[in-house]
């Protein structure tokens, strides 16, 4: 996350899943999660899973795997949401 993010209380509806959500200033401007976001990400060894169907949606979601862990990152707003599945 950015230095400026701050995370921030979310309640979550799904017992299946754990949410962290981050306010980020200056987010709420942009359509879509940075380029340069999304390639840290990348480069700190998680793999994106496409489905470009999602990607035409308002607020996509982008899934990313390494190893046998699953997030899902989401832009709404100014606020960043990782959703992590728990395992069972």
């Amino acid at each position: 996350m950015p230095q400026d993010a701050n995370k921030t209380d979310v309640t979550a509806d799904n017992t299946n899943m754990s949410y962290v959500r981050y306010s980020v200033p200056g987010l709420d401007s942009l359509d879509s999660i940075p380029e340069v976001y999304l390639d840290t990400i990348k480069a700190w060894g998680w793999t994106e899973q496409t489905d470009q169907e999602n990607l035409e949606e308002p607020n996509p979601i982008f899934i990313f795997s390494k190893g046998e862990t699953t997030v899902h990152l989401s832009l709404e707003g100014n606020y960043l949401t990782v959703v992590v599945p728990k395992k069972n």
